[in-house]
């Protein structure tokens, strides 16, 4: 839940090795106000800096479906959600 006085959840995996590229797939729902979410990867070759936009916006429409590549050099996956800018409170569930 987010609002007011807490703008913005974050979940953080556990710290993996990977032997080759692939892909994390994971669903979501943004069932109440309008929040933003984001997926960022950390890496022995950079730290938080290549952040996806995976949902800016209102509510969904039911549960949506994405993922992200990984490199065999990313260490760590965030998952950020944000209260958009303006509202009061928001309910996101991954």
């Amino acid at each position: 839940m987010l609002f007011g006085r807490n703008k913005v959840a974050m979940i953080e995996s556990s710290q993996f090795h990977l032997n080759a590229p692939a892909r994390l797939h994971f669903d979501f729902i943004i069932q109440k106000g309008p929040a933003n979410l984001h997926v960022c990867q950390d890496s022995a070759l950079r730290e938080l800096d290549t952040c996806l936009a995976i949902f800016e916006g209102g509510e969904t429409l039911g549960w949506q479906h994405d993922f992200i590549e990984l490199s065999e050099n990313d260490r760590k996956v965030y998952i950020i959600a944000r209260l958009s800018n303006g509202a009061r409170k928001a309910s996101v569930q991954k």
